[in-house]
């Protein structure tokens, strides 16, 4: 709760702006595309988190960070796989 209180939710959402800029900028449509995927593994985790107890503790942030870096990395191996323009 006390991350709740003090966290800075104005400054979180220009990190998260900057972010996909910054990846779409120097990896394109894949980064583009893989800040799309892990935004949306995040966002669901969350949720389910909020639902299922409430919030978040430090043993579900972690598992969150994991489960969304995993999901990148299978999302990034997926698209790597498509057949690219000449």
């Amino acid at each position: 709760s006390t991350l709740a209180t003090h966290f800075p939710r104005r400054a979180a959402g220009w990190v998260v702006v900057v972010t996909a800029l910054v990846s779409s900028v120097f990896l394109g449509v894949e980064g583009a595309f893989l800040f799309l995927v892990s935004a949306c593994v995040f966002l669901l985790l969350r949720a389910a988190m909020q639902r299922r107890i409430g919030g978040t503790t430090g043993d579900s942030a972690g598992a969150m960070l994991e489960l969304t870096e995993t999901a990148a990395l299978i999302a990034a191996v997926i698209f790597s796989t498509f057949p690219r323009p000449a």
